[in-house]
């Protein structure tokens, strides 16, 4: 099973990955707990980030225990989401507002989040007319399965990005959204595309 957020040829220790992300959420629950402030950060909605991130770790971690099916997918779907969990846990302690907006900057970096969080199940969703990459000459599942993958992979890596440059200006995200969303349809109309001339 292809995961999405990891390339195959890259070799992880996913005991390890987890117990990263296990020491970030411990550093970020202690952090709030211990009156953490960045500017005029928002407690509860910082509590809200950190018990959705806790609460995902926790899906992550039990997946395949709790509903004992061993299968390749589901074992995808695990670690693409301790992926996620470690993203999104670095991103809170590098730009914590942009989970709790305060000012029109980090609320449209925002987006950021949301665009991670829509193009992240891409890749493990069959083919259907209202979600995911879809091209006329894009016939075949394999197409269609590979060019969602790199949809997916492009969408979460914008996203990343638009939270990074709301630490910046205003017209950096503006750029970022524009430029990384352009890249995106680009690449992924590129990928369908050269694929189907190979006949895949």
């Amino acid at each position: 099973m292809v995961m999405m957020l990891v390339p195959a040829k890259f070799k992880v220790n996913w005991f390890y990955v987890s117990r990263l992300d296990a020491t970030l959420l411990i550093l970020m629950t202690l952090l709030q707990f211990g009156a953490f402030k960045v500017r005029s950060l928002s407690a509860t909605r910082t509590a809200v980030v950190i018990g959705i991130l806790l609460i995902s770790y926790l899906v992550a971690v039990s997946w395949v225990k709790v509903f004992k099916i061993p299968l390749p997918t589901m074992l995808a779907i695990q670690n693409d989401l301790l992926v996620m969990v470690l993203i999104f846990a670095l991103m809170f302690l590098i730009v914590p507002t942009v989970f709790a907006p305060i000012d029109l900057q980090t609320r449209i970096g925002g987006m950021g989040v949301l665009i991670a969080l829509i193009t992240f199940p891409m890749s493990y969703t069959a083919a259907n007319p209202w979600y995911g990459v879809r091209f006329p000459w894009a016939r075949s599942q394999t197409n269609r399965r590979q060019t969602n993958i790199l949809g997916a992979r492009l969408g979460v890596l914008v996203g990343v990005l638009i939270m990074l440059m709301s630490t910046i200006s205003l017209a950096a995200v503006y750029v970022t959204i524009i430029v990384g969303l352009i890249s995106l349809v680009l690449a992924v109309t590129w990928y369908t595309t050269y694929l189907s001339r190979r006949g895949v």
